[in-house]
């Protein structure tokens, strides 16, 4: 079961309080998060615990919401670093790990050797994983781009924690947020792809049934007139006949089926 719901409670109740949802006083740049990234590793490697906890408590509540520029891959990994630490110590195993392999597949190089923490470490048998590299893609944003730890692009990890942000039309992050495997994306208006598709089918079936009925309206017109033409043998007429209804039949399940596109594309809406 995942726990990754558990961990905004467990830091809320030692984050001081952010600025309201969706407020940033300014956006911050790529500079400032890497150093506040540098004074949380050095307070680890120095083993002070109470400036750890309040570095990682201020870069998860006010500087990582408030990113306007993208993260890239080398400080996603450090950061995913820092926060197998944080989730390993408040109990959440499964979630550091997934953070920690998170971090090694985003840069190979990246150290965690004794400094960090102890060889026979459950982090240092996890970091050792080369973890999984598959992705899923999600809905493609209707304005802006999205990226997954500093990449470009609508494929996100599959099984590993990852660093969304989502940036407006200018280029600048509006959402940044770090996200458990399971844990679902924020909203934001996506293209919709579902109902597209569902309109271009139902617009091919009208021209289909525009079509056939075009050709069953000629038939029916071509057997009008040979009825009238007395050397014709019934069969020939009967044989017309057969073809003029098969082909109106098969105009009106082509309608039929544009209709049902139709219903469906609105039903699934913006999807």
């Amino acid at each position: 079961m995942s726990v990754w719901w558990l961990m905004p409670a467990a830091l809320a109740a030692e984050t001081p309080a952010p600025p309201p949802p969706g407020v940033c006083v300014e956006r911050l740049d790529r500079t400032g998060f890497s150093s506040r990234l540098e004074a949380a590793e050095s307070a680890w490697l120095d083993l002070d615990a109470t400036a750890f906890r309040d570095d990682l408590n201020v870069l998860t509540g006010l500087v990582v919401p408030c990113l306007g520029d993208v993260v890239p891959p080398d400080l996603s990994a450090r950061w995913h670093r820092l926060m197998a630490l944080h989730l390993d110590g408040l109990g959440l195993v499964d979630a550091s790990e997934d953070a920690i392999r998170a971090a090694h597949l985003l840069d190979p190089n990246l150290v965690f050797d004794d400094a960090w923490v102890g060889s026979d470490n459950h982090l240092r048998t996890a970091f050792a994983d080369p973890g999984d590299s598959s992705r899923k893609r999600i809905p493609e944003p209707r304005v802006g781009s999205v990226t997954f730890d500093g990449t470009q692009g609508v494929d996100r990890p599959k099984d590993e924690p990852t660093l969304f942000q989502l940036f407006d039309a200018s280029g600048v992050a509006r959402t940044t947020r770090y996200l458990g495997p399971d844990e679902p994306l924020p909203a934001y208006l996506a293209v919709p792809r579902v109902r597209n598709r569902l309109l271009v089918s139902s617009g091919v079936s009208l021209v289909a049934g525009a079509v056939t009925a075009g050709l069953a309206r000629s038939a029916k017109s071509e057997l009008k007139a040979d009825a009238l033409d007395l050397s014709l043998p019934a069969d020939s007429l009967v044989d017309q006949r057969r073809q003029t209804d098969l082909l109106a039949g098969v105009s009106y399940g082509f309608f039929a089926v544009a209709v049902g596109f139709g219903g469906a594309a609105v039903a699934v809406g913006q999807r």
